[in-house]
């Protein structure tokens, strides 16, 4: 086997501001390793410290040439979790595409899935004829109030919950600067909820059948159509093992194309 060493890099500029990864968690400014032998990048991973809670570490966008699958994934990854211990890191997660034969070498680093993330994306040109509730009401909201929080928290239960321990500020602040909600009631109570930003649709537990979700969905849709958008894309949680619901509302009835999923893994250190 050809050796090879381990080097740090200047991330690029778009990996040195505070950006949302696909684990749908906000993350501080990336470090770059890279695996090279004279010269040439047989492959690399990305490092960064989630934002609010900096002893928590990503890594993620890891590549390797095949030939080097033995040794080069490992040695990536010990690189990246040392050099997130060097900033205080106690505890580390990475986030894979799916299908892509990138989970063994985290499996082997002793991390464990956890949750699934999937990309999805709407021609807005092409959309299908949407059924909506005309009984029920959309408003929308340009900053989150108390009672949207509370629905954001209950609806993400028990898929994805990264603020269990803290108050329900933590939500408020994944909340990005320019935003929009869309809120669905039906009379007074708010039923279905959707940022289309970070959070994605979100329907109330125990309620089917009354085309909520479409409702809500052919709202949003039509607003981005509004801006002049041809495409919409966001990205949502969903259970390890199946769909979460909205999945199959976006696919099914509202003509929504998976085009991607993400495994969530995560590790802990000795003394988190």
């Amino acid at each position: 086997m050809i050796p090879f060493q381990i080097k740090k890099l200047i991330a690029p500029v778009e990996f040195r501001q505070r950006r949302l990864e696909s684990d749908l968690l906000w993350y501080g400014p990336s470090d770059i390793l890279v695996g090279v032998h004279r010269g040439k990048v047989l492959g690399s991973i990305r490092m960064c410290r989630e934002v609010g809670n900096i002893t928590h570490g990503l890594l993620t966008d890891l590549f390797f040439e095949d030939e080097y699958k033995q040794t080069l994934p490992r040695s990536l990854i010990q690189s990246g979790e040392y050099l997130l211990k060097e900033k205080d890191a106690l505890t580390f997660s990475a986030l894979v595409i799916d299908g892509r034969g990138l989970i063994g070498p985290f499996y082997k680093a002793g991390y464990k899935p956890v949750r699934r993330t999937v990309s999805l994306t709407w021609d807005l040109k092409n959309l299908p004829a949407i059924e909506v509730n005309p009984s029920l009401v959309v408003k929308t909201f340009d900053k989150p109030t108390p009672a949207i929080i509370r629905f954001i928290h209950d609806a993400y239960s028990p898929y994805w919950v990264p603020w269990k321990g803290k108050s329900l500020d933590f939500i408020d602040r994944m909340v990005p600067v320019r935003t929009r909600f869309f809120a669905v009631y039906q009379g007074k109570e708010m039923v279905g909820l959707t940022e289309p930003f970070v959070f994605g649709p979100m329907m109330q537990k125990g309620i089917a059948g009354q085309k909520i979700g479409s409702t809500m969905m052919a709202s949003v849709l039509q607003w981005f159509k509004d801006q002049g958008k041809s495409k919409a894309q966001w990205t949502v949680p969903s259970g390890l093992d199946d769909y979460d619901p909205v999945v199959y509302l976006s696919t099914l009835s509202t003509g929504a194309k998976i085009e991607r999923e993400y495994i969530i893994l995560e590790k802990q250190t000795q003394n988190s």
